[in-house]
């Protein structure tokens, strides 16, 4: 891959540009799913603004998201409705990008 150019300051030390960091990560590839963050923003038209209050998506890797939420009782009460929230977030994307929800106090 290309080398990344470095400049000097004035105290000699280097430092790379975030152009060329850009840069260098859209030739080798993002080191996460850009889809990922589409699927963040859409956690609140998912749920509906009561649950995004008690909730939050922390990660998303290999089709499971990553959920905090508040106390033990949203994980029995999001469990309950795993399937309906997958369904919902995969027909609003219109792909299947979640294929398991894990939920975690946090």
């Amino acid at each position: 891959m290309g080398k990344v150019k470095t400049n000097k300051i004035k105290d000699n030390t280097s430092f790379t540009s975030l152009k060329d960091i850009i840069s260098l990560l859209r030739e080798r590839g993002l080191p996460f799913d850009s889809n990922n963050e589409q699927l963040c923003k859409t956690w609140k038209n998912v749920v509906g603004e009561q649950v995004s209050q008690h909730t939050r998506p922390v990660w998303i890797k290999n089709r499971l998201l990553m959920v905090e939420v508040s106390s033990p009782i949203w994980i029995q009460e999001l469990r309950y409705r795993e399937e309906e929230i997958k369904r919902r977030f995969n027909d609003m994307l219109g792909r299947d990008a979640i294929k398991k929800i894990r939920f975690k106090v946090g």
